[in-house]
């Protein structure tokens, strides 16, 4: 089995249970090895006091797609740390695509960036975060 077939197949049980993700309206585009693409249209609920969207969700957004990258290989994998810089506002109706890759990776620990871009492809936020490997496989015959 490719590596890019297990980063699926983990994505989908990930999915399952992601309800957070899908409480937000997170929508999973597509999954490999290391890498990940999320997606979200702003809503008018998703505004905050000035009427743009509010940085959380965004960051959120961003988180999500980091940590599919960071699970793809069917290893469970948790944020170490994550810190977002924001580049430009996101009105309602937007929709935003965060593109997330990993970086390097060595033994527990990787490092991912993810690209948040609305659909006109401007640079809204960069996301870099760091994992780290937890105890336990996703899919249990496919342990590594």
């Amino acid at each position: 089995m490719s590596a890019d077939h297990l980063a699926k197949m983990v994505a989908e049980h990930m999915w399952s249970k992601d309800e957070a993700a899908q409480l937000r309206g997170i929508v999973l585009r597509s999954v490999a090895a290391g890498k990940a693409q999320m997606q979200i249209q702003v809503s008018q609920s998703s505004l905050n006091a000035l009427g743009i969207c509010d940085g959380g969700i965004i960051f959120a957004l961003a988180e999500t797609a980091f940590l599919y990258a960071a699970n793809s290989y069917n290893r469970r994998a948790v944020s170490q740390h994550a810190a977002i810089s924001y580049f430009a506002q996101v009105e309602s109706s937007q929709l935003l695509t965060a593109t997330a890759r990993e970086l390097s990776r060595s033994g527990r620990s990787a490092t991912y960036a993810v690209e948040v871009r609305s659909q006109d492809e401007t640079l809204i936020a960069e996301l870099r975060g760091q994992s780290r490997v937890v105890r336990g496989e996703w899919l249990q015959s496919f342990a590594p």
